[in-house]
């Protein structure tokens, strides 16, 4: 719940509170307000087919997804016109992200004017973020409009795992917004899962995180020519055609390359597992420990038929030191992840924007039609 303090200027301030309201945010139409789940319908994780550790009974996943806690995500309606200018939308919504992201690290826009694809690009711009490409990204996107793309290409029927965006790469956004054209139905899955880094670094093994902090992950990654059709070419990756742009990305980022004879990429780098937080400074686990991995794609229906090492999957993830992650410690960061997450169906319109720092997001299985549309800021 929020409410309005009048400061002695006249200017009024939201002042959150934990439970529903229906106060205005500081002169604008938001009101704060909470999402609400079908008490009936639940999301299964344990035994999901196409869901990375689902099978495991070393460290099983909860049976269930977990509903929306207490602000998490935060949530906040448009409760003015929908003829309203998107400009002015994106102007009011950029106050409460400045105020409250870093601090909840999601925030959810609902029953937004925002009808297609087009007022998304709009709301996106008006919100005076410098935006950001996908470039060397390892997803299956596609570009919509101006600083739109589709959330994901791959199949609907695999799950994709918990994970901070491009946090493989020393160039990853700080904020991820993603936009509903088309939601899924009830009991058709597709549910947007969130999970904050800061609760998954308590409950994770003290060892296991010392062990991180000293020597890191080695990121690895093949990526063939464009005439493979069940990789993603370098071309798509990298966004052109010519093998010198590639290299100075590369060289720019501090990774290191080599040229393969059949005409693919393989690449690799180091990086930390953990950073420091811009805006508040904590320490945050942050990585793509589980999703780089192998194990990722022998969990993929377009991959799982293949039997070849490691480093040939599209990419693959050790220690900083060389040594391959043990299985049950994958399972462990897994589960850990998992039991921390939320999730929910979005509805047409939403808008949720999330702290990429601090907070994993993933996406169900689903049948059906589904379209989510996601943009990448660098503040």
């Amino acid at each position: 719940m929020s409410t309005l303090a009048v400061l002695p200027t006249g200017k009024c301030l939201l002042v959150p509170i934990t439970l529903r309201a229906v106060t205005l945010v500081s002169r604008t139409k938001y009101v704060s307000s909470r999402i609400t789940t079908p008490s009936k319908i639940k999301a299964a994780l344990a035994g999901r087919q196409w869901l990375p550790g689902s099978k495991s009974y070393s460290e099983p996943f909860p049976e269930y997804l977990a509903s929306p806690r207490d602000n998490f995500p935060m949530v906040y309606e448009w409760n003015g016109s929908s003829q309203q200018n998107i400009h002015d939308l994106a102007m009011e919504a950029r106050q409460i992200l400045d105020d409250r992201l870093a601090m909840y690290g999601a925030v959810l826009f609902r029953n937004m004017p925002i009808f297609n694809s087009s007022a998304y690009s709009e709301f996106m711009n008006g919100l005076g973020y410098a935006m950001m490409g996908y470039e060397g990204g390892t997803g299956y996107r596609h570009s919509v409009e101006d600083n739109v793309l589709t959330a994901s290409d791959e199949p609907p029927n695999y799950c994709i795992e918990l994970h901070n965006e491009m946090s493989y790469s020393p160039k990853h956004p700080l904020k991820v917004f993603f936009y509903c054209e088309i939601p899924p139905k009830p009991g058709e899955g597709g549910e947007t899962v969130i999970s904050d880094n800061r609760d998954i670094l308590r409950k994770l093994n003290p060892q296991l995180v010392d062990k991180l902090r000293k020597v890191g992950l080695k990121y690895l990654r093949y990526l063939p020519r464009e005439q493979r059709g069940d990789y993603a070419s370098w071309q798509k990756s990298f966004v052109t055609e010519d093998k010198t742009e590639v290299e100075q990305m590369l060289q720019a980022r501090g990774m290191s390359y080599r040229w393969e004879e059949e005409g693919a990429i393989s690449i690799w780098h180091n990086l930390p597992a953990f950073v420091n937080h811009p805006k508040t400074g904590e320490e945050i686990f942050f990585n793509h420990y589980c999703p780089h991995h192998a194990s990722f794609y022998k969990a993929h229906p377009l991959y799982a038929h293949l039997d070849i090492p490691d480093n040939r999957y599209p990419k693959h993830c050790c220690y900083g030191n060389g040594d391959e992650i043990e299985e049950d410690t994958l399972q462990h960061v897994r589960a850990v992840t998992w039991r921390e997450a939320v999730g929910f169906q979005m509805q047409r319109g939403d808008v949720i924007a999330i702290d990429n720092i601090n907070v994993k997001h993933a996406r169900l299985s689903f049948t059906g039609n589904r379209r989510i549309l996601v943009s990448l800021t660098r503040d």
